[in-house]
């Protein structure tokens, strides 16, 4: 017989800097009793939720050890490609654009479940590893770790044509 699975949540957070959905993946056997573990995963271009769940595992690790993962959806209307925006200054900055949004959908599922706030850790890959870099920098009180999987380094570039030449050849 299959292990039980967890559950996906879907829900929307929004403040000054806009909007964004987010999936929440519950672990099996989560009753809400015990803190758990909180790991935000941030996704690629041309990528989201679902897809960055099944590429990555988390959600099978999850139902297995008993964390919660969190994936926000870049917006088409933000990014045509669903690219974090991560090389524009203001995304580079602690209570301000994409990071603040990032943050809030944070402390909204520590709000709405049962998470260890000494246990909030950040993953991303591409644009979104470039991203945890930012979340990393700007929210050190925040995340107790993170992992950057083909990102840059956080403000790595700082205009378009910038991260473009990051991407290619490196931070500078």
């Amino acid at each position: 017989a299959a292990a039980p699975a967890g559950h996906w949540d879907i829900a929307l957070y929004g403040n000054l800097f806009g909007v964004r959905e987010y999936q929440v993946w519950v672990p099996a056997g989560y009753d809400g009793a015990q803190p758990l573990p909180l790991l935000l995963v941030l996704h690629g271009c041309v990528n989201g939720p679902n897809l960055m769940g099944e590429a990555s595992g988390f959600n099978d690790v999850a139902d297995t050890e008993g964390f919660i993962v969190v994936y926000p959806r870049q917006n088409v209307t933000s990014n045509p490609a669903r690219c974090w925006n991560w090389q524009l200054p203001i995304n580079q900055a602690r209570d301000s654009g994409e990071p603040s949004i990032l943050a809030g959908i944070v402390d909204k599922v520590k709000a709405d479940y049962s998470v260890d706030p000494h246990r909030v850790y950040v993953t991303g890959i591409s644009a979104g590893g470039a991203m945890t870099s930012i979340m990393l920098a700007c929210y050190s009180d925040v995340f107790a770790a993170g992992a950057i999987h083909s990102g840059g380094m956080f403000k790595g570039a700082t205009t378009i044509s910038g991260s473009a030449y990051a991407l290619l050849a490196g931070s500078i």
